[in-house]
Parts: structure tokens; C-alpha cells; sequence
């Protein structure tokens, strides 16, 4: 069975192996790692921590955008029994310093993008004794770099007893009520919300993941999820370029904010305007490609209107409700049983009051 994040990834390996897991852009190129991939790779990050730690249990932060250098430095921490804390790509130098010193960080992964911000971290933040940069990047001095860690560490063979109950992640809260808060999640809150239900997704559809990384919405519904269904990720590189990733991976599913499923409804809207003759379920179908067979939605209320104009196009779209803190899945809904005004029933294992 299933209880920690290292079981779950372990085992992904072992039922899915060289299946493709996340594919994401690589110049014109795509590039594929396997689930046995990214479990090897993650390993030799575990490897390298415990050197660096003296085998001491450790807070290690990441900032950065999907890929799979950033799901190696995750789980490369967590399967070790450190504890992760994913930081939101679009903070400045200042916050990042404050969350780092807040959460007892001691190693910072960061895509190159961040460079710029160690300075400020090196002054700021004594706590932190390891800079990891996830992507070669010869400017920098007196830093590892993701790919020279793969390179020259062995696989951690043993992997320590993780205790479920123990603390897995660190995650905080946008801060929409004052100053953010890190929420202590562990690793049985997030495996229960991965394994609570059935038949969410399967080893043939492919899920487009757009949202950021750091949000646990994301993070539990793309990527813990995938790994338990055999599921292939393929990343949205850009907001910019999600009409163009639509067209190019094809997804079988696809989880959005409302704001995001209204912007693309828009866009239908605004194609059928100029092609009168074509029907909108083939526009639809020409934005969002053949495969997709529906939407999820969370993370802000979905216009039951905006609901209705999508099954009119024949894409089902039904909506959960969660927190950061229930990791975050709350209540969810699926295509079949969607009802509009509704946000699904409970999950199992969870007590819901309506005050």
C-alpha cells in the first residue's frame, strides 16, 4: 500500500517504467522522462542531500517552473525524509528571502531565471549553505548544478523509513489575508487526497498542466495524481503559449481556474465569430484538439453560465473545492455527476461544517 510520498513514487516506477511521465519543451523538441527516470534521478538527489546533510533530516526550498529538474529536486527531497518547501515562482528577492529564513531552509533549488536573487539570499539568509541551480549555467560560481548532481551521485539504494505522520512539504498560503502562512503539510495529508478516490484519470490520458507548481492544487491534482494512473504530464511552458501547447499535446484532460477556462472560451467565442459557418463544438475541438474529454476546475467559483457553455461544446467541466491546509482537496465533483451551483460532494476521510 501507499502511505508516504517515497512509496508513491517507488511504486510508479515499478508499475509504469519507462512509460513516459512528463514531457516538456526542449528548444523546438520535446523532451520525455520516463517514470523510472525521474525515480532514478530523484535518488541521486536524495544521495547528494545526505552527503551535504550529514545525514541530518533537512528543509529544502525550490523555486521555478514545471520541469522535470524541479520534480527531481521535489521528490529527490521528500523520498530522502527531508522536507520540501516550493516557493511561488513569481516573488521577489526580498519575499524569497523572507520565506527561505521563515522556513528553516538550508538548500535553495532556483531555475537560472533566479540567478539574480542570490546575492540578496547570500546576505540575507545564513541558514542556507547549499545553492543548487536546477540548469547548467557557467556565470555562476560557488553553486551546484542539477545536471553535475545526476552525474556524479550514486543512487541512494536504501531509502530511509518515512514515518506518513511526519511533515512532507511546507506550503504557503498566497497571503490573501495578511502575511502568508507556511502550512505543515505530511505526507499521509497529501497521499490520502492522491488515493481517496478512484478513476480520476488512466494510463492513456495525457493532462496538460498550467498552473503553478507551487500551488497545491496543482502539485496534488497534476502531478501525485498522474503518478498514481500511469497518467503523461505535459507542461504549459507559458501562458502565452497555451492555445499553441493545446494544438501540440493534444491532452485527454486539463485543469483550470475559472479565469483561465473563460479566457479560452473567449477565444472559441471570438474564432466562430469569424468562421460563421463552422459549428462551435469543432472550433472547440480545433482549440482544445481531438482527445480532451473534459475539464476540472478549482481554485475560484465557476460561473454555472460559463459551466453550460462548455457542455454545450461537449466538454464537461466540474468543479472541487479545497485549501492548502486539506492538501487541498475538499469536495469534487466528476463529469458525470456535475450539477451546476455545486462544488461535489466530500471526499472521503474528511468532516465538513457549515457555519
Amino acid at each position: 500500500s501507499v502511505k508516504n510520498l517515497q512509496d508513491l513514487i517507488v511504486k510508479s516506477a515499478e508499475c509504469y517504467g519507462e512509460k513516459s511521465f512528463l514531457r516538456e519543451r526542449a528548444g523546438k523538441a520535446d523532451k520525455d522522462t520516463s517514470f523510472a527516470q525521474l525515480l532514478a534521478d530523484c535518488r541521486r538527489t536524495a544521495s547528494f542531500l545526505n552527503e551535504r546533510s550529514g545525514g541530518r533530516r533537512i528543509h529544502c526550498a525550490v523555486i521555478g517552473l514545471t520541469s522535470s529538474a524541479y520534480l527531481t529536486a521535489y521528490f529527490g527531497t521528500v523520498i530522502g525524509g527531508n522536507v520540501i518547501v516550493p516557493l511561488d515562482a513569481q516573488m521577489g528577492a526580498e519575499d524569497l528571502c523572507d520565506h527561505l529564513n521563515r522556513s528553516d531552509s538550508e538548500v535553495l533549488f532556483y531555475d537560472k531565471r533566479y540567478a539574480a536573487f542570490i546575492p540578496a539570499v547570500r546576505e540575507n539568509c545564513p541558514n542556507i549553505n547549499t545553492y543548487v541551480c536546477m540548469q547548467d549555467d557557467p556565470k555562476q560560481e560557488d553553486v551546484f548544478f542539477m545536471p553535475q548532481i545526476l552525474e556524479e551521485n550514486a543512487p541512494m539504494e536504501e531509502l530511509p523509513a518515512i514515518d506518513e505522520k511526519s511533515c512532507a512539504a511546507i506550503v504557503y498560503t498566497s497571503g490573501t489575508t495578511g502575511k502568508s502562512k507556511g502550512v505543515m503539510l505530511s505526507h499521509a495529508n497529501l497521499i490520502d487526497n492522491t488515493m481517496c478516490q478512484d478513476n480520476e484519470s488512466t494510463p492513456e490520458d495525457v493532462l496538460l498542466t498550467v498552473l503553478p507548481i507551487h500551488h497545491v492544487y496543482c502539485f496534488t491534482c497534476d502531478i501525485l495524481l498522474s503518478l498514481r494512473y500511469g497518467t503523461t504530464v505535459c507542461v504549459n511552458d507559458s501562458m502565452m503559449h497555451i492555445a499553441q501547447n493545446l494544438k501540440r499535446y493534444e491532452p485527454s484532460i486539463i485543469l483550470l481556474v475559472p479565469m483561465i477556462a473563460e479566457t479560452i472560451y473567449k477565444k472559441i467565442q471570438a474564432a466562430s465569430a469569424s468562421m460563421p459557418d463552422v459549428p462551435l463544438a469543432a472550433i472547440s475541438r480545433g482549440v482544445f484538439g481531438k482527445n480532451i474529454r473534459g475539464i476540472y476546475s478549482g481554485g475560484a467559483y465557476l460561473n454555472p453560465e460559463l459551466s453550460n457553455a462548455y457542455s454545450a461544446l461537449g466538454i464537461p467541466i466540474a468543479q472541487g473545492y479545497g485549501m492548502t491546509e486539506c492538501a487541498p482537496i475538499i469536495t469534487f465533483d466528476d463529469w458525470k455527476t456535475a450539477r451546476l451551483y455545486s462544488c461535489g460532494k466530500c471526499v472521503p476521510n474528511i468532516e465538513l461544517k457549515i457555519d
